[in-house]
């Protein structure tokens, strides 16, 4: 290859044999990958590549690969805090797990994120309504116990302070007759909406009262959350999940793509390393943990064949115990601080599994035990 320049102001040629210009700048790219700065590196192989030559094309090729490795390990990062947060703020983790699953060019990570968002939408809905249901309780008895006083000209005063304090200003105040206004937290609606509508707003007061003399009297007050009334020492309730109304339909076992919960991939369960559990050997129990998971999977024994597999306390949102191919599997996250047992059934003989891992310690030898159930 001869490439020709000018050399000073006086126009003379000089024709150089076989530069590759892009060379030293591939030759960082690479360094640069193998030191894990990929931003770098990608820097360094776009010089190359504009420089041309065989080292630029050597370059153009290897761009498309750091740009992968660039996105897995954003999206990396993002599942990483996602799976950190899951168990105490599940709207934060959800919000971890979107930024994961959105990050173009993701791969493996990506796809461990948008199988968690399902799952963290469930329990930050969950999170959300306890909330707003202790803010109504609240409320509720104040009223109950100042008789209504705190409700004047259709205002909360001294009763909204317990809102405010908590959750702010209303996102809106909807009249629906004289006398009559509906307070709303969490949600806007047009001024057509209706007053059912209104009720499944995450929090709502309806205030109702009867007009005499320029003052209200006999005042009345509706508190709903998510469509359901808040009364003094009232429980919410609880909405039986779609797992629990039917068994789900059981997945083709001749492709098992991944795993049933958000975690590692069914590959790389495959290929971690046991840890301890005692007792796990003698009732052929596989049990591991691997990227803030801990899996167990029981199988048929000298007890006879597994019958059935249930949290026994400290259930997680983001844990499975199911029957799977004629195997017991559970799954539950694993970190500092966890704690939780679950009961596993060969036949009519049952053994408890104890997990835990102290806050502020380092991780146990022994990751758990097996004992015969009560």
């Amino acid at each position: 290859m001869w490439l020709r320049t000018s050399i000073g102001s006086i126009g003379w040629v000089v024709l150089l044999p076989g530069c590759d210009y892009g060379k030293t700048d591939l030759r960082q790219c690479q360094d640069l990958r193998t030191a894990g700065k990929l931003t770098e590196a990608i820097v360094a192989c776009e010089r190359s590549e504009k420089r041309g030559g065989d080292s630029g094309a050597e370059a153009a090729r290897l761009l498309p690969t750091l740009g992968a490795e660039s996105a897995e390990r954003i999206a990396a990062g993002h599942l990483d805090n996602c799976m950190k947060l899951r168990v105490e703020n599940a709207a934060k983790a959800l919000a971890a797990c979107e930024q994961a699953a959105g990050v173009t060019g993701a791969g493996m990570s990506a796809e461990k994120a948008k199988a968690a968002i399902p799952l963290l939408k469930e329990a930050a809905l969950e999170a959300e309504k306890e909330h707003w249901w202790k803010i109504g309780s609240r409320l509720s008895e104040i009223i109950q116990a100042t008789g209504f006083a705190d409700l004047k000209y259709g205002r909360l005063t001294k009763a909204s302070d317990v809102i405010k304090a908590e959750a702010g200003e209303p996102s809106g105040v909807y009249n629906s007759g004289w006398g009559t206004e509906t307070f709303v937290w969490g949600r806007k609606f047009g001024d057509k909406a209706s007053m059912d509508e209104v009720k499944q707003a995450p929090f709502s007061v309806k205030v109702i009262a009867n007009v005499a003399c320029g003052d209200f009297t006999s005042p009345m007050a509706s508190i709903y959350s998510y469509g359901q009334e808040i009364r003094p020492g009232s429980a919410r309730p609880t909405v039986v999940a779609e797992t629990e109304k039917a068994p789900p339909p059981v997945a083709d076992e001749a492709e098992p793509s991944r795993s049933p919960v958000p975690g590692p991939l069914e590959s790389e369960w495959a290929s971690a390393r046991e840890c301890t559990v005692s007792g796990s050997s003698a009732l052929n129990c596989e049990t591991k943990v691997l990227d803030g998971y801990f899996r167990a999977v029981c199988r048929s024994n000298g007890l006879g064949e597994p019958n059935a597999v249930s949290f026994v306390s400290h259930e997680s949102p983001m844990s499975v115990a199911k029957l799977d191919g004629g195997n017991m599997v559970l799954v539950h996250p694993y970190r500092e601080g966890v704690r939780f047992s679950a009961k596993f059934s060969w036949g009519n003989i049952s053994q408890v599994l104890s997990i835990s891992w102290k806050e502020g310690s380092a991780r146990p030898f022994t990751t758990g035990s097996f004992s015969p159930a009560p």
